[in-house]
């Protein structure tokens, strides 16, 4: 009901400035018909055709002619001898003499202008005139209520727990309604037949009648939504802003109709002036009036000195006719306040909608984006005024060159910070959602080749676009970037010759790469280097061993990789028994070993093929080597899997029975099992042999 309130409030007051303006525009016309013809109060035309008419006297054009002569001997000021910023100053002083000039005119072409209005509303009929006004807006305010209604069922369907549902609506209640009004109010004005002055006059303030209430919904909208973090002169400044907003429109509207009217330019100039004091003024009202924030009373009013020092120098520089310095201390002023609110708003929006954290790359996305459409639009702006107005700046093209290349690398880089923070997020997202996410056991859930090359790929982006942007930058600045760019190349040269072994890490790293030669997490040897991979660069590879030391490596140094973690890895591991071991038994203890290996809850997800008795590799001195193996996922884990099957075989051979080989060929601290062989008598071959 704000917003409805809001309006009728509006529309009650716009009738009522109607009237006063009716009012005025009579007795304008009163006064013009009983007071006579002053020479001051001439018209531009009028006086140019008095003008004319002189200047077809004979006497009038001698005496002319003498005069000139008279002064065709004194010097005229030589423009080439003054300097660039004193130029500029004659110019500005010669837009005051002419303001001054101009300021006698003012009442008359109000008059004038009233007069227009009046017969325009007499000649249409002023019964027809009000009554069209009334349907016009009558109707957009029926459509706006209808509206309202509408949303406010469907905002209190909406469920608070559903950020996402809940702003929708929300904003939907605040917007539509306006929407509503403006599209039903815009209907009717173009379907009632008003003569083309009474429509020319009436459209500005249609538009401001939606405007308005436009501007205090997103008002309304941006408190709500950044409500945890608004202080209370934010606060107070959001209120405040829509209340200048609301007299800078009014005041446009009047300019509009003025201009309709056929009130000369110089006269509309003029009273823009007035109507821009008006603004001044109540912004250093609301200055002296903010919320004290600060605990130190002395600094605040030193800051509030200030600032309407401040506000006094932009009006007299707009005065003066210097409008480029002017809308640059104004977006100076303000644009750090509407950004830094803006920002917040669209990152908290961004946030609730979206469910992301406030580290996300997204959040800072949304507030960037509208940091580029602010500072843009305000970039824009400048560059309109500059080249519609060539003379605004002192130094004439060059300064004004200069500083619309200045312009220029301000958008260039605006859009490689958004570009950038743009690459940024969807390469985070996309490693979070190829991150290599673990099971229980360790096991790698999916592909992590992306967790090694998007890293690398984003900080060569990184580069790429700084050195573009700065070359652009330095292009728009009038910098000829060519020789820059050459020089660039001899030295590049020269450091691949000095640096051959730098060129050889950057591109066998790179060939690594393309070979898909080893990732993120994956555990790898080199020569004497092993370990976990952790990290890139641009020529080295960080690698964990597994006791804690981390090895950087430069890719050239690498040389042939052993990956131990790609696919799939074969254990194997051997085991001496004595040689009268029952091979078979074995076989069959080893089957059922495997068997609980693979039914373990632990070690069963991390086997491909569980463990098996190869057969005997070799006899020995002592006995004979049997040989076991296994295939297992490559997770790091093969070691601890080898040590439960090593714990598990001991204790089943000790079970059944089978002994480990030893130089006595018994297992070590028992006694042979089994019954003895008894012991031969000495032959004699033996006995020959003894001393």
């Amino acid at each position: 009901m704000n917003v409805l309130r809001c309006l009728l409030r509006f529309c009650a007051r716009l009738l009522a400035l109607w009237l006063a303006l009716c009012l005025f525009s009579c007795s304008a016309v009163f006064a013009q018909t009983s007071t006579p013809a002053n020479p001051a109060n001439l018209t531009t035309e009028q006086k140019v055709d008095e003008l004319l008419n002189l200047m077809g006297q004979d006497d009038v054009r001698s005496l002319l002619a003498q005069r000139l002569s008279d002064t065709s001997d004194v010097a005229a000021p030589d423009d080439g001898n003054m300097s660039v910023l004193d130029q500029w100053a004659s110019k500005r002083r010669e837009h005051l003499a002419r303001l001054a000039g101009d300021a006698p005119a003012i009442p008359g072409e109000l008059s004038k202008a009233g007069t227009t209005l009046v017969n325009e509303i007499e000649a249409y009929g002023l019964l027809r005139f009000l009554a069209h006004v009334a349907l016009l807006f009558g109707v957009g305010i029926a459509a706006g209520i209808a509206t309202y209604r509408i949303t406010a069922a469907r905002t209190a369907r909406a469920l608070p727990g559903n950020v996402a549902e809940f702003a929708l609506a929300t904003a939907s209640r605040r917007l539509l309604p306006v929407v509503g009004y403006g599209l039903s109010a815009a209907i009717m004005f173009f379907t009632i037949p008003w003569p083309p002055l009474l429509s020319a006059v009436l459209l500005p303030w249609l538009a401001v009648s939606i405007g308005l209430p436009l501007v205090k919904a997103v008002i309304d909208l941006l408190k709500r939504v950044i409500s945890d973090g608004l202080n209370s002169r934010r606060q107070f400044w959001l209120t405040r802003s829509f209340d200048l907003l609301a007299v800078a429109m009014m005041c446009w509207a009047v300019l509009r109709m003025l201009v309709s009217l056929g009130v000369t330019a110089a006269a509309v100039k003029l009273i823009s002036y007035a109507m821009i004091a008006a603004l001044f003024a109540l912004g250093v009202y609301f200055i002296w009036r903010q919320p004290q924030a600060d605990a130190n009373t002395e600094r605040r009013r030193s800051l509030d000195v200030a600032f309407t020092f401040y506000l006094f120098i932009l009006f007299a520089v707009w005065i003066a006719g210097a409008g480029v310095f002017f809308w640059l201390g104004f977006f100076a002023l303000v644009l750090p306040g509407a950004v830094g609110t803006l920002g917040i708003a669209a990152r908290k929006t961004a946030t609730a909608m979206g469910g992301y954290s406030e580290t996300d790359f997204r959040p800072v996305l949304a507030q960037r984006s509208v940091r580029l459409l602010v500072l843009g639009a305000a970039v824009i702006w400048l560059l309109f005024l500059i080249r519609n107005h060539p003379g605004a700046l002192p130094g004439g093209s060059t300064v004004s060159a200069m500083f619309t290349g200045l312009l220029h690398g301000i958008l260039v880089l605006l859009f490689a910070d958004i570009f950038w923070v743009a690459i940024k997020t969807v390469i985070a997202r996309r490693l979070e959602m190829n991150a290599p996410a673990t099971s229980e056991h360790g096991v790698p859930a999916s592909d992590d080749r992306l967790q090694t090359i998007l890293p690398i790929l984003r900080n060569m982006l990184g580069i790429l676009i700084g050195a573009v942007s700065v070359m652009t930058v330095l292009s728009e600045l009038g910098v000829n970037i060519g020789p820059l760019l050459a020089s660039a190349g001899i030295f590049g040269i020269a450091i691949g010759f000095g640096s051959q072994t730098l060129v050889k890490d950057i591109i066998s790293g790179v060939f690594y790469m393309i070979d898909d030669a080893f990732r993120v997490g994956e555990y790898i040897q080199s020569g004497s280097y092993k370990g976990t991979v952790e990290s890139f660069s641009i020529r080295s590879v960080k690698l964990r061993h597994h006791r804690g030391p981390i090895y950087t490596v430069p890719f050239g140094s690498l040389g042939a990789v052993e990956n131990m973690s790609r696919d799939w890895s074969i254990d194997k591991f051997l085991v001496t028994v004595a040689f009268d071991t029952d091979l078979a038994k074995v076989k069959s203890i080893t089957r059922e070993i495997g068997k609980a290996l693979k039914d373990d809850p632990e070690f069963g997800p991390m086997l491909i093929e569980t463990v098996k008795l190869k057969g005997v590799e070799q006899f020995g001195e002592y006995g004979m080597t049997l040989g076991f193996g296994m295939m297992v996922k490559p997770n790091g884990q093969q070691s601890i899997i080898r040590r439960k099957a090593y714990s598990m075989l001991k204790d089943a051979f000790e079970k059944n029975g089978i002994e480990f080989a030893t130089m006595s060929g018994t297992s070590p601290g028992k006694p042979k099992s089994g019954p003895q062989p008894p012991e031969e008598p000495p032959s004699e071959m033996t006995d020959n042999l003894r001393p």
